[in-house]
């Protein structure tokens, strides 16, 4: 289909929050987050001028608009300094708005506020990730420092766009230890037995790969000390296998479908308002997490060519794109991840019909 004949009419930007601090403060007895660590990370967290910045780009407010926020969800790892957005993840993020407004320019025109409608998970560094890629994105929305801003980040208490809590992650890598040798990592037997030692887990206690996976991509991209006797191979081999840990948990649909519904039924819900011309807006941002990207990259069975996983990176970014054919009227999706085109599963073009997607999120419950 010739691409004149094609109409962008929405857009759904999705992404995983910016550079953060370690979520778990302990694991083993080789890593337990100490005074002199706690300060390390502290003092990489986004600075308060940062923040005054980005509460002058985007408030927070219920689903609705001038509706109040809800109380903000608990942590998983608890308290500050974990779990934050550093200063060098805002302005990760405020690049990543940039790179969006430029990529999108022609589609919004002169955006108005009306145009674009923002969700997050009701989380400190997915609320700041979303203000930040605003800011970069909008900077004529940006009040100064102190003014209320127009622009609304709406929260939902249960942050129904992350799965986190069904993936429990406390317990995933047990769940999954029968299947171990399905992992890419050739002998998983003796990198667990190797990352057991290192971090000093109790006997009888198994690896909590993706625990063991955020803290150490904390530490690779800050340049803290891995625990003693641990290479970058083994962290690199860590993280394999935990991807492969989140393939192998969220292609059962069964599970993805009790886990993520919710989520599913929302992201499609923004594309589906677009076809049926009951949208307002432009534009749906959605600031949320790596489970989230996962979730939605396996619901809609997306893929890349000789690429064994589709893993979300701090600030990593996946669209959706709603066109509409002028001549027969047809609607159709496109999906990128990371700047590079995904493909729905039995569509070797990039346009997908939005039938075929359509039919998919019905097999999903809503509720």
């Amino acid at each position: 289909m010739p691409s004149t004949d094609l109409e962008l009419r929405h857009v759904v930007v999705a992404f995983r929050h910016g550079d953060r601090s370690p979520i778990l403060p302990k694991l083993g007895k080789a890593i337990d987050m100490d005074a002199a660590e706690r300060d390390f990370w502290g003092a990489r967290l986004a600075t308060p001028e940062q923040i005054a910045v980005l509460d002058a780009t985007a408030k927070r407010a219920g689903l609705r608009k001038n509706e109040p926020a809800p109380t903000l969800a608990p942590l998983i790892g608890g308290a500050w300094p974990n779990g934050f957005l550093t200063a060098r993840g805002v302005e990760q993020m405020i690049s990543k708005g940039r790179d969006l407004r430029v990529r999108y320019g022609s589609f919004l025109q002169t955006p108005s506020v009306d145009d674009v409608y923002v969700r997050s998970t009701n989380v400190v560094r997915t609320i700041q990730s979303g203000q930040s890629v605003l800011h970069g994105m909008f900077p004529e929305f940006v009040k100064a420092v102190g003014e209320t801003p127009d622009v609304e980040i709406h929260l939902h208490p249960t942050c129904p766009l992350s799965l986190g809590h069904h993936m429990d992650y406390h317990h995933l890598s047990t769940i999954l230890k029968a299947r171990r040798h399905e992992s890419p990592v050739q002998d998983i037997d003796a990198l667990e037995a190797q990352v057991h030692a290192l971090v000093g887990l109790d006997e009888g206690e198994d690896v909590q790969w993706s625990f063991l996976r955020e803290i150490l991509v904390c530490r690779v991209a800050h340049d803290f000390p891995f625990p003693p006797g641990m290479s970058l191979d083994v962290v690199q081999q860590s993280i394999l296998h935990n991807a492969w840990e989140w393939h192998a948990r969220l292609s059962d649909k069964a599970f993805l479908a009790k886990a993520f519904g919710r989520g599913v039924h929302e992201a499609f819900g923004y594309l589906s308002a677009a076809t049926q011309g009951a949208s307002e807006h432009k534009l749906t941002i959605l600031s949320a997490h790596d489970d989230t990207l996962c979730g939605l990259i396996y619901a809609f069975q997306l893929h890349r060519p000789g690429a064994r996983f589709l893993t979300p990176e701090y600030g990593s970014v996946l669209t959706f794109e709603l066109y509409q054919s002028a001549s027969s009227g047809a609607w159709f999706l496109k999906a990128n991840f990371d700047g590079a085109d995904v493909y729905f599963q039995g569509h070797d073009d990039t346009l997908c019909p939005f039938a075929h997607v359509q039919a998919l999120v019905q097999t999903f419950p809503s509720q």
